[in-house]
């Protein structure tokens, strides 16, 4: 190798290493500058005698509406009967065992003097209160002997969710009964209807007098069956239920096609100003 191309090269590499060099760094993400939020310190001064003190958890009760309290406490009796349990009980008793004491006083007075005292389905009994049942009935015996003395009386049958709630356990007795009662439904609210029925009244009819029975026709309207029943004492049930509206007939649409009546803007032009041109027309198209 040529030595004078050695000595440029050697001063090359010299001149470059008395160079500074400058390393390039990493570009940093740069973050927005965030104000610190001023907070603010409360100091809570300790509730004197005088004072009332605000508790978070009462504010459930106290915003309670009073229909509520007595509502569950209705509630609350209802159920307690049908366990067997009917005794009476104090009002301090009864909002601790439905866990309604943080009611205010005018609350509690109100249901003290007017709700519960004027309420259908509770009693009063020494000062206390205890639940009151639709019927008194309280036995299997007592409910068919009710039952059997309304149909007696024509006073037909009664309400099954009336019996439930006036005799604990109704269901099963109601299925002792057997053929002893007959349970109807609604057409128009589906409630149904317990009734007593009269074993007596079964009996074997031939056919030939079912056929001359049906044979017979009655021209007697429903008007004058309600007066009948009414004179003989029995009750008549009236329908209760909502009236079915009848559906508008509809329009027949041949009739609805009407010939169109035209609206002339010449109103201003008699009959005698306007000319008919039309045999000219027909002239000048031959």
């Amino acid at each position: 190798m040529d030595p004078a191309l050695v000595k440029e090269r050697q001063k090359f590499i010299n001149r470059q290493l008395a160079q500074p060099s400058v390393e390039k760094r990493k570009s940093q993400p740069v973050t927005k500058f965030k104000p610190e939020k001023s907070v603010k310190t409360f100091t809570s001064t300790p509730a004197t005698s005088g004072s009332k003190s605000y508790n978070y958890k009462l504010t459930t009760g106290r915003s309670r509406s009073r229909f509520g309290v007595l509502n569950k406490i209705v509630n609350y009796m209802k159920e307690r009967y049908q366990y067997g349990e009917n005794s009476p009980l104090s009002l301090d008793e009864l909002l601790d065992r439905t866990q309604t004491t943080d009611i205010e006083s005018t609350d509690k007075d109100w249901l003290a003097k007017h709700a519960l005292v004027n309420n259908e389905k509770i009693s009063i009994q020494d000062g206390k209160f205890k639940f009151k049942p639709k019927f008194d009935i309280k036995s299997k015996k007592q409910l068919y002997r009710f039952l059997k003395k309304r149909y007696e009386n024509g006073l037909g049958g009664v309400y099954i969710d009336d019996v439930k709630e006036s005799l604990p356990n109704s269901e099963n007795i109601i299925k002792n009964l057997d053929d002893s009662v007959t349970i109807l439904t609604r057409p128009n609210d589906k409630k149904q209807v317990i009734y007593f029925n009269d074993i007596k009244n079964k009996f074997d009819v031939s056919e030939e007098f079912k056929q001359l029975w049906y044979s017979v026709s009655v021209d007697v309207s429903e008007i004058d069956i309600e007066v009948y029943l009414k004179k003989a004492g029995i009750t008549v049930m009236e329908d209760s239920g909502r009236t079915k509206r009848k559906a508008p007939p509809r329009k027949n649409p041949r009739q609805s096609k009407r010939s169109r009546q035209f609206k002339f803007t010449n109103t201003h032009l008699d009959k005698d100003t306007l000319k008919d041109y039309s045999d000219i027309v027909t002239k000048t198209d031959k």
